[in-house]
């Protein structure tokens, strides 16, 4: 591995299912060393157990048992991970969902505990190219959404979190590779400085 160029930051992908949020994370672990902490890294100990199919709706009580396997996960990073250590988290977040919105503010109170440096990044993507990407072997794998009505209902009826956060960055990912997202997003990391949290 890389040696890591990048330290105590927080990066925050948050787009709608298929954008491409897991693939963009692992291409800047790749190049900057950060740790991938993807959503279905928690959400998969409790989507096998009830054999989630990525099609079939999720009962509404699962998000109680993945919000508790959330919160050690980031308790550890918080009290336990090093200190210049950094993160890529990645999560499908809406303007509609109060639950999202509560995952949201958690991830920004572990870049507030840490002092990191947080990059919430908007991940944007056109229908067509999400119903193309969510239907593949993949995702189907990895217990992920594969339900191309699904989301285009989803890309029609709601709107990715908007952060309110100053370093809040909008990608358009439709026509990049994961290599050049990855490549826009530390480019800009780099810019910043460690911010107040709002």
């Amino acid at each position: 591995m890389e040696t890591p160029s990048m330290k105590n930051t927080v990066i925050y992908l948050i787009g709608l299912p298929g954008t491409g949020k897991y693939t963009i994370a692992k291409e800047i672990e790749r190049q900057s060393g950060a740790l991938v902490i993807d959503n279905h890294l928690i959400n998969n100990p409790i989507f096998s157990v009830i054999r989630a199919d990525g099609k079939t709706p999720l009962p509404k009580e699962i998000w109680d048992y993945t919000a508790a396997i959330g919160d050690i996960v980031r308790e550890v990073i918080v009290n336990l991970a090093p200190p210049e250590e950094s993160f890529i988290f990645t999560n499908a977040l809406t303007e509609e969902d109060p639950l999202g919105l509560a995952v949201y503010n958690k991830v920004v109170e572990v870049a507030s505990l840490r002092k990191s440096i947080f990059a919430p990044i908007r991940l944007l993507c056109d229908l067509p190219t999400l119903q193309q990407r969510i239907v593949s072997k993949n995702r189907t794998e990895r217990l992920k959404m594969t339900d191309a009505k699904g989301i285009a209902k989803l890309h029609r009826d709601k709107t990715i979190l908007k952060s309110n956060h100053p370093n809040t960055m909008s990608l358009d990912v439709t026509n990049l590779e994961a290599t050049e997202a990855a490549q826009t997003i530390l480019t800009y990391v780099k810019t910043l400085v460690p911010a107040e949290i709002e």
